[in-house]
């Protein structure tokens, strides 16, 4: 079955309509693994080299579960796919957001799947850069009743500090917000009135076995992005070091990131 059916299936199965806003118009078919991963023989050897890291990031067994190493397309199927507006769709592709694996349960024989939209949190680029743990001391940590750790904000403000600690903390505080860059508007759409929240709960009905299938996808590509945000790569990943897959040269673009940071 081609991908064209495949998307068809997807369609039928979400009512052609953006699983997040229920809106039927401007439809697109996300990919949470995409295309290129997988559609020609180049493609899936490079791609079956992540399957380390894929353990490391999402729990997942790349090669034991969604990949083939002899096979080519294995995702290209419609539990790889969801139902979204146009505005959703580009903001999901630039890595400004995503959807996280909550769990699933069964109704009926079918397996009720769901999810937890979130912004990524929009953070200075860190690109090649040593994290110094030791530096947090300065930073005045309290520990509160539920056990999690919090900072003098007052002095966080004062100081202007930045730090991936201290960011990640203000931005959960508020809810993990969009942020009001530009960069998180929609391309085509910069005027676009779509206003989404994090934590919103999204739930897509399928069978137990693309149930198990939807599972590794989605955390798969939780898993890249979330990574790819704390690097401050959310929306501009390609300013990520880059590695070369046949010799395992580095290609690092932080230079070339401060230059358009500069502008």
């Amino acid at each position: 079955m081609s991908y064209d059916e495949e998307e068809i299936k997807c369609k039928k199965r979400d009512q052609s309509k953006c699983v997040l806003t229920g809106r039927p118009h401007n439809i697109s078919v996300f990919w949470f693994i995409s295309r290129g991963w997988n559609d020609n023989v180049q493609h899936n050897n490079a791609t079956g080299n992540l399957d380390g890291g894929s353990m490391r990031l999402a729990k997942v067994p790349l090669l034991r579960d969604i990949h083939r190493a002899t096979q080519l397309r294995q995702t290209q199927k419609a539990w790889n796919m969801i139902c979204v507006c146009e505005d959703v769709y580009d903001l999901l592709t630039r890595g400004l957001c995503a959807f996280k694996y909550i769990g699933k349960e069964e109704r009926d024989g079918q397996f009720k799947v769901q999810l937890r939209f979130f912004w990524m949190p929009d953070l200075p680029g860190r690109f090649n850069q040593i994290i110094d743990l030791n530096m947090i001391k300065r930073w005045e940590l309290y520990g509160e009743p539920d056990n999690f750790t919090t900072f003098d904000y007052t002095k966080v403000r004062r100081e202007k500090i930045r730090d991936l600690s201290v960011d990640l903390q203000i931005f959960q505080r508020g809810g993990c917000p969009r942020s009001r860059s530009d960069r998180y508007k929609p391309t085509t759409n910069p005027n676009s009135d779509l206003e989404l929240l994090s934590g919103k709960d999204i739930y897509i009905t399928m069978s137990e076995r693309e149930s198990e299938l939807f599972e590794s996808v989605v955390k798969v590509h939780w898993a890249c992005i979330t990574y790819t945000a704390l690097c401050g790569g959310a929306g501009r990943a390609w300013f990520l070091t880059g590695k070369n897959q046949v010799n395992g040269d580095l290609q690092p673009r932080d230079a070339e990131f401060r230059r358009t940071a500069d502008h």
